[in-house]
């Protein structure tokens, strides 16, 4: 509405000292370039496309002696083009409203379009040619300026934007971190739990002493679960009642495998001192949960629920090996559903290093490579 009060204020008073027809020429224009304004939101490249025509229209035809009335609607077009229109149409919007602009001052130089009579500036007569420079000059100089705000003014919605998209990213990583973490914790104590439980099971009639012992693995495991669970879901919560829970490393290695041959798995372990205590927590951490995973393979796929594991630590880097018996008929890629060993090996990825499974002398075999 500033726009049309700026344009009218100026116009009207001018083409009603004219024909009619040149009056209503005006108001189509005042009342085509506002509306052109109000829908631009919408209508972005049609909106400005229309402005500069009524723009071309009212400087062609209704005999404006100057460009000022021209240059607010002009300005603010320049800076709407800058600001939201699409790379491809503001390589076309900028030479046309340079162009647009050097139009308006020529039309006002009449010396230059009349062949070369002296022009009044004020109380100065002067050639018309150096006159159309400088206003040439100065109209493109606003133009760069209302121009340049647009610049500015699209630059802070693109940073917003990627700022916007790098919070969703890391919302998505931490997602995923977090089901990753889920899956470890409940794959590996629900495997033993289970296992537990059909021992216990079987047990119970010809030996109750050591079915309560089952059960009291299984409640202290249960219970073991619960507070990993409660550790993992407070990055949930709110800093101030998040609790502060130390990740698992090397020194909780031994106690994983204690409860996997508690779970009933009859595994061989060697090497754990190989992980050095003095290794970035990651790593600590990344070595703990791939040799849960492990762990947790064997118990749930391993016919005699048997195996063996080694972990050497040379040249900077950690391997973990695991063997295992192998079901007949079942290929490297077909013990379990393949989410903890893809879990693994993007673990192992995101430190540099590599993940390795094969069938060797009927026994599955997992590799795994972490740099120290």
């Amino acid at each position: 509405m500033f726009l049309a009060a700026v344009i009218a204020d100026s116009v009207l008073p001018r083409v009603f000292d004219v024909s009619a027809a040149q009056g209503w020429l005006g108001v189509v224009v005042i009342v085509g370039v506002t509306a052109a304004f109000l829908v631009h939101p919408r209508f972005r490249e049609g909106a400005i496309g229309v402005v500069a025509a009524l723009l071309f229209v009212s400087t062609a035809s209704l005999e404006l002696r100057s460009s000022i009335e021209a240059m607010v609607p002009t300005a603010y077009a320049t800076y709407l083009a800058s600001a939201w229109s699409r790379p491809s149409w503001r390589r076309v919007w900028l030479p046309l409203l340079l162009a647009g602009v050097a139009l308006v001052d020529l039309l006002a130089v009449r010396g230059v379009v009349t062949g070369g009579l002296p022009v009044t500036v004020g109380t100065v007569e002067t050639q018309p040619l150096p006159t159309a420079i400088a206003f040439i000059g100065s109209s493109w100089l606003g133009v760069g300026f209302f121009w340049l705000l647009g610049v500015q003014k699209r630059r802070r919605v693109e940073g917003m934007e990627l700022l916007r998209e790098r919070a969703e990213m890391a919302g998505v990583i931490e997602r995923t971190r977090i089901a990753r973490e889920m899956h470890d914790i409940i794959a590996h104590n629900l495997s033993g739990i289970i296992a537990l439980a059909d021992g216990a099971r079987f047990a119970a009639a010809k030996d109750p002493k050591v079915a309560t012992e089952a059960l009291e693995t299984i409640s202290a495991q249960g219970r073991s679960s619960l507070q990993q669970m409660r550790g993992l879901l407070s990055v949930l919560r709110d800093e101030s009642t998040r609790e502060l829970n130390a990740a698992p490393g090397a020194k909780e290695m031994a106690q994983l495998v204690a409860e996997a041959r508690r779970s009933g798995l009859d595994v061989e372990v060697t090497g754990l001192d190989e992980v050095p205590a003095e290794a970035p927590e990651l790593v600590q951490f990344t070595c703990y949960r791939v040799l849960q995973e492990l762990l947790t393979n064997m118990l749930r796929y391993s016919p005699t629920k048997a195996g063996r594991i080694t972990i050497s630590g040379a040249s900077g880097r950690i391997v973990l090996r695991s063997e295992n018996p192998i079901a007949a008929g079942t290929g490297a890629g077909q013990q379990g559903a393949g989410y903890g060993l893809r879990g693994v090996r993007e673990r192992a990825q995101a430190h540099g290093g590599r993940m390795q499974q094969a069938i060797e002398n009927g026994n599955f075999v997992v590799e795994v490579e972490i740099p120290a």
